[in-house]
């Protein structure tokens, strides 16, 4: 849920940085919700989704054909959203 997230709201075609990435998804810019998303966008960088250009991250090609499959299976409405998702972050990474 996290990558579908970062692939449909988070990241763009230019690069931004990870503090930008949070808010455009919804979530609070701690530390610890920081450092969930670096790790993230790192696993979607090894997997050709997405791309670092310095501290900033974009999506790049592999990335864009995904979140068009995510949409062919899914029904939008079902699909978490930035208004909805702190919540759902919450409980996937709860703070320790």
């Amino acid at each position: 849920m996290l990558e579908y997230m970062l692939l449909k709201y988070g990241l763009m075609y230019a690069p931004a940085s990870i503090n930008i990435i949070a808010k455009r998804i919804g979530i609070t810019e701690t530390e610890k919700n920081l450092e969930v998303l670096k790790k993230e966008l790192d696993k979607m960088i090894l997997r050709k989704k997405a791309y670092r250009s310095g501290n900033r991250y974009a999506i790049d090609a592999e990335g864009a054909k995904s979140i068009s499959k995510y949409l062919d299976d899914e029904i939008p409405e079902t699909q978490p959203n930035p208004t909805n998702f702190k919540k759902v972050f919450k409980q996937q990474f709860p703070v320790r």
